[in-house]
């Protein structure tokens, strides 16, 4: 079972969500939650939790520093094929409380590298969600309706965008192509 606590408790069944996804060597599994069995100081929000079943771990994944719980949400995750990299789309509230965007963010789960966020000087304005990665992660591929990411591109409509980062852990929010 991968939704229990680390103590092997498990979720609150109707608290689980159908929002995860499994890295391609099986190793890692990404899902969200809304139980507060799994984790001390979750308070019913959507959260973000990663499971590595080789080790049978669990921990939290949020946009707040240290993966402190916060009173937001998390959704949509994608994983690549080692596990290494996790997108997922996530309210930001508990970075900046004026600010209640839902943004999308890719981390380098080994050294917690923030190489796609808004809170690099990068305000995007909109909602960004439904990441892709490809096997290496290096490239992530989302929808979102920022007026941000490539001026003059979106008027406030979806588009398609692909962030390719090349694995160096870029924190500038610039895609490299894009268009709806």
């Amino acid at each position: 079972m991968v939704d229990r606590a680390p103590n092997g408790q498990p979720s609150d069944g109707d608290r689980s969500d159908m929002m995860y996804a499994l890295s391609g060597d099986g190793r890692y599994a990404a899902f969200t939650s809304r139980s507060a069995r799994l984790w001390p100081g979750t308070s019913g929000a959507r959260a973000l939790f990663l499971r590595d079943t080789q080790l049978g771990t669990l921990r939290p994944i949020t946009a707040a520093p240290g993966d402190a719980m916060n009173n937001w949400y998390s959704a949509t995750p994608a994983l690549s094929y080692d596990g290494l990299w996790l997108a997922y789309m996530s309210g930001n509230a508990s970075l900046d409380l004026s600010t209640r965007h839902r943004s999308l963010f890719l981390r380098k789960l080994e050294g917690d590298t923030l190489a796609l966020t808004p809170t690099d000087g990068n305000t995007l304005e909109g909602t960004s969600w439904f990441p892709s990665l490809s096997a290496d992660g290096n490239r992530v591929v989302f929808e979102s309706n920022s007026r941000d990411l490539i001026p003059g591109v979106s008027d406030g409509g979806r588009a398609i965008y692909l962030f390719d980062h090349g694995g160096g852990g870029s924190s500038k929010c610039v895609p490299r192509a894009g268009g709806r």
